[in-house]
């Protein structure tokens, strides 16, 4: 199955706001996200509402191959490509839903 990285864009300002993972396609995805927000008081959500009528732009930062099926304990490919994308944008003023301050976040980084 094929994973996607991506990044929400700020259409005014440029500045990458959320880092997020999807099995969907990014336009899907993109949906997904404009439909949650019209009722999702999350930081992302309002900031996607301040931003209308616009939309943000979605990136694909990196796609991931990975095998059909469960995920095994040990794998976390696709939480740690998210993760260092987060980290290449640590100086914008991301609303994920991983927090930098998280253990998971901590642990993966620093690998």
């Amino acid at each position: 199955m094929k994973y996607t990285i991506y990044a929400l864009v700020d259409p005014n300002t440029r500045e990458v706001r959320y880092v997020g993972q999807t099995g969907l396609t990014v336009a899907k995805r993109l949906q997904c996200h404009l439909w949650t927000a019209r009722k999702d008081a999350r930081p992302v959500y309002a900031w996607m509402r301040g931003l209308l009528p616009a939309v943000p732009i979605i990136i694909i930062l990196q796609e991931i191959e990975r095998p059909a099926g469960p995920v095994t304990p040990g794998d976390n490919s696709v939480l740690r490509a998210e993760i260092k994308w987060m980290k290449r944008f640590e100086r914008s003023p991301l609303l994920c839903s991983i927090s930098r301050d998280s253990r998971a976040y901590r642990e993966l980084v620093n690998r």
